[in-house]
């Protein structure tokens, strides 16, 4: 799957941030790698793509797009979540305005910030406890332990 952040402000300029891959498991969103590890014109047509829902839609803020690749190269609008998204986590590292910064300058009107990634690539590992009570919170609590040794690496 791929997602693309779509912002649009009160004055209905829209900017997009870069295409990104995500993983899921269980139907959950496990992993996002930032950008998108495909050819440049799959990501060109998967903005277009995430650009053209979210102009087609009313209202200001940020809104994650969710697509399928399928494998002969389509491209196919899978659901639009009209908030911060997981599959945009990573903004708050990784690009010039964050996610959370851009839908706050997005609905009360100020200018969108650069979605540009400041850095070469990002990834986001979602980390839930595989177990229910205590087991499940050592393990969370071991992988976030285990992040915290990277460097560059942060946990929220």
């Amino acid at each position: 799957e791929l997602a693309v952040i779509v912002a649009r402000g009160r004055d209905n300029t829209i900017s997009c941030y870069p295409v990104v891959e995500t993983i899921h498991r269980d139907n959950i969103c496990h992993i996002v790698k930032a950008p998108a590890n495909v050819k440049w014109k799959i990501r060109e047509r998967a903005t277009k793509v995430a650009f053209n829902a979210v102009n087609s839609l009313e209202g200001a803020g940020v809104f994650a797009v969710e697509l399928f690749l399928t494998e002969d190269g389509q491209i196919l609008l899978n659901e639009v979540a009209p908030r911060p998204h997981n599959s945009g986590h990573h903004t708050i590292e990784s690009c010039y305005t964050s996610q959370y910064e851009q839908h706050l300058r997005a609905v009360v009107g100020l200018p969108l910030g650069d979605p540009s990634m400041k850095t070469p690539a990002a990834i986001m590992y979602n980390i839930l406890g595989e177990e229910e009570g205590e087991l499940g919170f050592q393990l969370a609590h071991q992988l976030m332990k285990r992040a915290l040794t990277i460097p560059g690496a942060s946990v929220h």
